[in-house]
């Protein structure tokens, strides 16, 4: 099928966007906890994505198609936490790049359950895919093993994750399509904040449940005249490097409601599995800033690994 030039150019803009948003959010999580990250992120995207539902005026899904929007939330959830983790804390290379890789699969096993046929260009691109996989993975130093193998696992449940819930939403009707989008989004964030909240307020009402009654010690305090008299309460000044992670964070948010948009764009109005191998590009941005900015090291196999990923997404889309 052959993509309208505007969808073509929305999920290459889709993938610019998700790739920087997800260097920013991986950055931002090396402060903050993935799940504050996660919850702020989400909550941003559900504002754009407000905006953006009334801007359409479209309907919201019901039935069977708004439970697809509420499964397709659950997934991206689990996709973004995944991912944000794996950043933050392993190697981006192939966190990126193995999620990227399974996020193209996904969504080509979906047409096929949807009946559509692979291509000889998209059989072949998904050997170069495969074979990308296992430079990337293979390429890594002998010390880096330990990391290298959660990154793999940490990478495949994101890329798995994204290509379920980019399942979810590219069966949509494209009128129903912005409404999805807003349902996915408002249920990703719901359980983001509340995975950033739980442990918090989990470990306040033991506090408050554990502690002795505070009353005799409060009236023998005010009966004392030696005693000290309470200092009004002083705001913590907000260091610069948490105000960037917070900046970081809102610009994440962003970014993935854009990537979100390009990618539902594309798939609505052609096939799943060339919107995603579209898409799919965005680790090329974001090792290129981890490299840049972070100095990320690459080896020349990864870099052939890379090309080879290029080459599969060619021939994929083609």
């Amino acid at each position: 099928m052959i993509f309208e030039h505007t969808a073509t150019w929305a999920a290459v803009l889709g993938a610019i966007a998700y790739g920087t948003g997800d260097f920013l959010g991986g950055c931002a999580s090396r402060r903050l906890t993935t799940f504050s990250v996660v919850a702020i992120a989400q909550g941003v995207a559900v504002a754009f994505l407000l905006q953006n539902y009334a801007f359409a005026q479209s309907a919201l899904p019901a039935g069977a198609s708004g439970w697809m929007s509420v499964t397709a939330g659950i997934a991206y959830a689990i996709g973004v936490i995944s991912m944000y983790e794996g950043l933050a804390h392993g190697r981006i290379a192939v966190v990126a790049s193995i999620c990227a890789l399974l996020s193209i699969l996904v969504p080509l096993a979906g047409d096929l359950m949807l009946s559509r046929d692979i291509s000889q260009n998209e059989f072949i691109g998904i050997i170069l895919c495969a074979a990308a996989t296992l430079l990337i993975v293979r390429a890594a130093r002998v010390s880096d093993r330990r990391s290298i193998g959660w990154s793999v696992r940490v990478g495949a449940t994101a890329g798995i994750a994204f290509g379920a819930g980019d399942i979810g939403l590219g069966t949509m009707p494209p009128e129903l399509a912005p409404g999805a989008m807003l349902i996915a989004r408002c249920v990703a964030a719901t359980i983001a904040v509340a995975l950033a909240l739980g442990p918090a307020l989990l470990l306040s009402s033991k506090a408050v449940a554990g502690s002795l009654p505070a009353r005799p010690a409060a009236l023998t305090a005010a009966m004392d005249v030696s005693a000290p008299t309470r200092t009004p309460r002083q705001f913590i000044p907000l260091s610069a490097g948490l105000v960037t992670s917070l900046a970081l964070s809102i610009g994440a948010g962003l970014l993935d409601a854009l990537g979100h948009i390009g990618y539902v764009h594309a798939a609505t109005r052609g096939s799943m599995g060339v919107a995603a191998a579209l898409v799919a590009i965005f680790p090329a941005v974001t090792v290129l800033l981890a490299a840049t900015l972070l100095r990320e090291r690459i080896t020349q196999a990864q870099i052939l690994g890379f090309g080879l990923g290029a080459g599969g997404i060619v021939f994929i889309a083609g």
